[in-house]
């Protein structure tokens, strides 16, 4: 019986790239051949994928050559950004260029936030997290609404007064009226709006029309 050498074992190299690591080192583990494997982050590419290859696919190798695979760790981790105090639609740019995504909206009053700006975040800026995790966000409806109180027949300097006390921006208008105008006259709030028991947000504007004696 006589047994003829065939020379090194040859094998050749698959088409690796966009695969799994553990589908494509069977046939060279067979072979003998020597297998470098890089690990790298990539954005784009799965876990387990390979990104590149060294030989290229078919190349034959032997036991006496080494190739190499650059495989995807997938996406490094990232910090949630400091999006409280944004707009809800800057919050949502800010995560998108970070690579997560806009979780969950939820409204909440604050006075001490103004309207639509974010309150909170959950993970919270700073939280290191995967890529493309969900962030919700708590947003602020501004103060909550008080009932806008009746002032007519009052005074002007009461009726502003007592808007002031409460918030509210005060507009005053004039009225031309006789100086015995019943309802108090030159001086007097004769008309408001928003009208009484409206329900608005300190810092909204009430206008006040005052009568005023003409020339």
């Amino acid at each position: 019986t006589i047994t003829v050498s065939r020379g090194a074992q040859r094998v050749e190299m698959p088409d690796a790239v966009g695969k799994r690591l553990d589908d494509i080192v069977p046939p060279l583990e067979d072979a003998g051949v020597p297998i470098e494997v890089v690990e790298v982050a990539s954005e784009t590419v799965a876990d387990g994928i390979i990104v590149t290859q060294e030989p290229a696919a078919g190349v034959q190798v032997t036991g006496e050559d080494q190739v190499r695979f650059e495989v995807s760790t997938g996406a490094d981790e990232r910090p949630v950004p400091e999006i409280v105090g944004l707009t809800v639609d800057a919050a949502g740019f800010e995560l998108g260029v970070a690579g997560l995504t806009l979780g969950e909206l939820a409204p909440v009053a604050d006075a001490n936030v103004p309207l639509g700006a974010v309150v909170s975040a959950d993970p919270p800026p700073g939280t290191v997290v995967e890529k493309d995790t969900p962030v919700s966000i708590v947003f602020s409806l501004g103060p909550v609404p008080v009932v806008v109180p009746d002032v007519t027949n009052r005074a002007a300097t009461q009726a502003e007064s007592t808007l002031e006390s409460l918030g509210f921006e005060v507009i005053r208008a004039g009225r031309l009226v006789a100086s015995d105008a019943p309802g108090g006259g030159a001086g007097a709030v004769f008309q408001q709006y928003p009208p009484a028991g409206t329900e608005l947000q300190p810092g909204r504007s009430v206008t006040i029309v005052v009568g005023r004696v003409g020339p």
